[in-house]
């Protein structure tokens, strides 16, 4: 990058100021109590650092920078030099000369490493565009997207759901973040309500405003009364399709929008009720469509063949054997559902079905998972009530969705999964770093099993197998 400055420096850590907008959106308390923190220290105090900081010139004080990447790096570092005693050390660092530049290097380096998720990427790209906006306020929304694909290398699709993403308030990617919103939720409320809302009702769109209707929105997703995306997506969808009822329609939607505490599943048994063939023509309709599914089904069994091969380098094609070996080499320790999922994930991802390689492997995933609970239904059961109690993140973002009273591992394959990611957590089975991970895959599989626009290419679907692989299959804890 031009404007950074090449050659790397080294900087006394009194001279440098944290970042006060920090792209993962992580407090002081977050960072120092997480055991992937300690183990950042240990690393520094034998090692040193081994990736130089972006900080960018104080310009208030002379010889003193700010940083703009690098705030875990800086505290542990810290840390080290406090227990060492030896007053200030220093570390390396590359200075860049503006914000927009050095937040520019920073997303790169992080994405290349994989370690933000979707959530805090978006809070990245956000700082980044009012920073570039802030160096060129004459910038056009279409060079913009230019400039953005030129950053990430993402596709259309996926710079499309970014830009949806960035007009929520950093009090939202915060909470995603953190783990109190699920970040399908940003996007179905945009494709699934907002949308349908401009299209269909614009008097109504109007009258409450696009910003007012994401805190409507996002306040009733805290609250538990917009159920889940895949019912927005499924279900709710026929409300804005009905032609015959606009007014009556409209009238619904306006008072679940007025009334704070109205549930949406109250909305659509509201609008049921002023169509009340609507059930019937909608059962028919899914029976037909499992029928085209069957066929779709059969007819890929025999048209296997015509999927073409992923395009990829030596080295990805080395590491998608690696990921081959890896599951084969575990296949008699795993029970026949799981075998089948991987086995089906696996033909997948060698043959170019990315999001089907995505779900199949997230559900060999939580069925070890399942089949774990299983064993013991009443510690979960336990553990459970316990974590429905706490009001922290993770915990609270399910609310009172906990479910308390399971019998059989049955109770637990209904596709909601973030319990089951938070009885990992509790019991120690994985750490918040990995709970991270694993959200960032389960993101991926709610977009891959929905009608989205979400384009994925194989290295993050072969992140998504590798970490599903260390966390839940080779995982000496969930046994």
């Amino acid at each position: 990058m031009k404007s950074l400055e090449k050659d790397i420096k080294y900087v006394q850590l009194s001279k440098i100021s944290f970042d006060v907008n920090n792209p993962r959106g992580e407090k002081e308390h977050q960072i120092i109590t997480d055991p992937e923190f300690h183990k950042l220290v240990s690393s520094i105090k034998f090692h040193g650092i081994l990736e130089p900081l972006i900080v960018k010139k104080d310009p208030s004080k002379n010889e003193y920078f700010i940083l703009i990447d690098g705030e875990r790096r800086l505290r542990a570092a810290t840390k080290v030099s406090e227990a060492d005693k030896y007053g200030d050390g220093t570390v390396p660092v590359l200075i860049a000369k503006d914000d927009a530049d050095g937040r520019i290097l920073a997303y790169q380096v992080h994405m290349l490493r994989k370690n933000w998720d979707k959530a805090a990427e978006t809070k990245s790209i956000k700082t980044i565009i009012a920073d570039l906006k802030q160096n060129n306020s004459t910038l056009t929304e279409k060079e913009i997207i230019k400039q953005l694909k030129e950053i990430t290398a993402h596709t259309d699709p996926q710079i499309s759901d970014l830009l949806k993403l960035i007009k929520y308030d950093d009090k939202v990617i915060e909470k995603v973040i953190s783990g109190q919103i699920d970040m399908s939720h940003l996007i179905q409320n945009e494709a699934s309500f907002i949308n349908p809302l401009k299209r269909e009702f614009p008097s109504l769109f109007a009258k409450y405003g696009e910003d007012n209707l994401r805190i409507i929105l996002i306040e009733k997703v805290e609250n538990g009364f917009l159920v889940g995306t895949r019912y927005l997506m499924d279900e709710f969808k026929n409300v804005f399709a009905d032609t015959k009822n606009k007014e009556q329609v409209e009238s619904l939607l306006d008072t679940f929008l007025t009334n704070k505490s109205k549930n949406i599943k109250d909305t659509y048994s509201d609008w049921e009720k002023l169509y009340p063939g609507a059930k019937k023509k909608e059962s028919d309709a899914a029976k037909a469509q499992k029928g085209r599914k069957r066929k779709s089904q059969k007819d890929n069994k025999s048209n296997a063949s015509t999927f073409k091969k992923i395009n990829l380098t030596a080295k990805e094609e080395n590491t998608l054997k690696k990921v081959r070996k890896n599951y084969e080499s575990i296949g008699k320790k795993l029970t026949q559902e799981e075998n089948e999922y991987i086995a089906e994930g696996i033909y997948c991802l060698e043959n170019n079905c990315l999001k089907a390689a995505s779900v199949m492997i997230w559900a060999a995933g939580i069925s070890k998972v399942i089949n774990h609970i299983a064993k013991n239904v009443v510690d979960f059961n336990t553990v459970s009530r316990a974590m429905s109690q706490l009001k922290k993140d993770p915990y609270k973002h399910l609310g009172g969705n906990y479910k308390l009273n399971i019998s059989s591992a049955d109770d637990l394959r209904d596709g909601k999964d973030w319990q089951l990611l938070y009885y990992m957590l509790y019991k120690k089975i994985i750490s918040k770093t990995e709970l991270n991970k694993l959200k960032t895959a389960y993101n991926t599989r709610c977009d891959c099993a929905h009608p989205t626009d979400v384009k994925l290419n194989p290295n993050e679907v072969i992140t998504i197998y590798d970490n599903i692989f260390r966390l839940f299959f080779a995982n000496s804890k969930l046994t």
